[in-house]
């Protein structure tokens, strides 16, 4: 009986080792196929081989979408691995692989006016995959140096963007300042040039009194010197009548 146990545990342990064997060297035919460009993959026969350890073909598979060049999918392969349990002491490099993916979907004008509030968005989400499980932190004691030397390259690309953001928002306050000037210099052009366009109307209508003044002076003028005329006539007519008169008068007196 005790032949028997012996023998079984003898075979569950041969089974095992078989196993954690097989899955080793088919996980490194994987990564050697990866290295030397080949990027096709049997995603059931990984999971088969991997039923340990679950994640490894979510990450095998990752790595050669981020190798492609399709971040997206790669992320998303990432955490899939993420899902799957790492154990511990193994999650950073997936970690730092995730963060990368992220990195890789910037665009190559990520640092664009257009684009900046984006790409800051796109690095602080990078970050935050190395910050889980402390792979890193802000005070530089996480328990991966490649973790914390990817944060810090991450932070100081932040910073630079963050930089960039203020100065164009400075010279777009200052662009505003500018053409608030201009405008209300514009504005005061115009102000002066509406009070000149006055003066000048009050100017018009003063010469046009002025002639109209004139006008009925010399109206006026006219008006007297041909009531003068008539006075005079008029005193003439009447000198001579008195005269008339006199000379009627003394022929009178002289026939009586």
């Amino acid at each position: 009986m005790r032949l028997k146990i012996l023998i079984a545990v003898y075979v569950v342990v041969v089974l095992a080792a078989g196993k954690i064997l097989l899955d080793y060297f088919y996980n490194e035919s994987v990564i050697n196929a990866y290295e030397e460009g080949n990027y096709s993959v049997n995603d059931d026969m990984l999971l088969a081989m991997n039923v340990l350890e679950r994640y490894i073909p979510y990450y095998n598979n990752a790595n050669i979408l981020y190798k492609t060049g399709e971040y997206v999918q790669a992320e998303e392969e990432y955490q899939k691995a993420v899902d799957q349990g790492i154990p511990e002491g193994k999650e950073c490099p997936v970690r730092i692989n995730m963060a990368l993916s992220v990195i890789g979907q910037l665009p190559s004008d990520y640092k664009e006016p257009k684009n900046i509030d984006e790409s800051i968005k796109t690095l602080k989400r990078a970050r935050d995959y190395l910050t889980v499980d402390d792979c890193a932190n802000d005070e530089g004691t996480g328990h991966s140096k490649k973790a914390e030397r990817l944060k810090r390259d991450i932070d100081a690309e932040i910073e630079e963007l963050e930089n960039i953001k203020q100065q164009q928002q400075q010279q777009q306050d200052q662009q505003d300042q500018q053409d608030q000037q201009d405008q209300q210099d514009q504005q005061d052009q115009q102000d002066q040039q509406d009070q000149q366009d006055q003066q000048d109307q009050q100017d018009q209508q003063q010469q046009q009194q002025m002639q109209d003044m004139d006008e009925k002076t010399k109206q006026q003028m006219e008006q007297y010197q041909q009531q003068s005329q008539i006075d005079r006539q008029n005193d003439m007519d009447t000198y001579s009548r008195i005269n008339s008169y006199a000379r009627w008068n003394s022929d009178y007196n002289n026939i009586w």
